[in-house]
């Protein structure tokens, strides 16, 4: 098949985009407790909803233009979820912002290797908090999931997390992706979410890999 065009992508992108939401049931709120509810809800989706499968198979996007990664990206996260850092910050974003709380991706360099990495921060309240679904997936890959009887590890973080010990936030992903990085915002808040508060809400919501929800999605496009 074919390749679908910007345009068949976006079609796409649209109707998965109320789908995952409708499945999900998220809704605004102007509660706290209910924002950080439906995030935890979309970050579980978004992390535990992964096709390895598909990566192995996954051709790159065939433009060079920066946008036009950033949209195909968004259409593998929402259509085939690959798991990757760019699809899964991408596709968390997305869904956020069409749903209940403002979100921007940050570009972060490892501090060990100096390599490059995604991670999103989430505004729910006044303060923004960081989500990383990429290193959580790798920790629900690894069994710890299971050792830390379904422990999040990478949500609603605060700037004093540990997680800072293994990134330097370097900037935002700008609107334009042909554009510069845009400057983090001021209102990161300083300290965690309490994690018995973000662990009870996680344990209420469904684990998407194993239950209705794995077979609930459509499949569109090409593979």
């Amino acid at each position: 098949m074919e390749e679908l065009t910007n345009l068949e992508k976006q079609r796409v992108i649209d109707e998965k985009t109320k789908q995952i939401i409708s499945l999900l049931g998220v809704k605004k709120s102007f509660r706290l407790l209910n924002q950080l509810a439906s995030a935890i809800k979309l970050y579980k989706y978004v992390f535990q909803k992964n096709d390895s499968n598909f990566t192995k198979n996954m051709t790159e996007a065939s433009s060079e233009d920066k946008n036009d990664i950033y949209l195909n990206d968004l259409y593998l996260g929402l259509t085939h979820n690959p798991g990757l850092p760019s699809t899964n910050t991408i596709a968390y974003k997305h869904l956020l912002m069409h749903s209940i709380a403002e979100s921007e991706i940050v570009l972060l360099k490892s501090r060990e290797s100096g390599a490059f990495h995604l991670s999103n921060i989430v505004k729910l309240g006044k303060e923004y908090y960081y989500f990383d679904p990429t290193l959580e997936r790798s920790i629900y890959d690894d069994d710890m999931w299971e050792e830390n009887r379904g422990t999040l590890c990478c949500a609603a973080l605060g700037k004093n997390d540990d997680y800072f010990k293994l990134y330097e936030p370097v900037g935002l992903l700008p609107e334009d992706m042909n554009s510069n990085l845009k400057p983090l915002p001021e209102n990161i808040a300083e300290e965690s979410m309490s994690k018995n508060l973000v662990n009870e809400i996680a344990s209420l919501i469904p684990d998407y890999s194993r239950t209705i929800y794995k077979n609930q999605d459509d499949d569109y496009g090409d593979r």
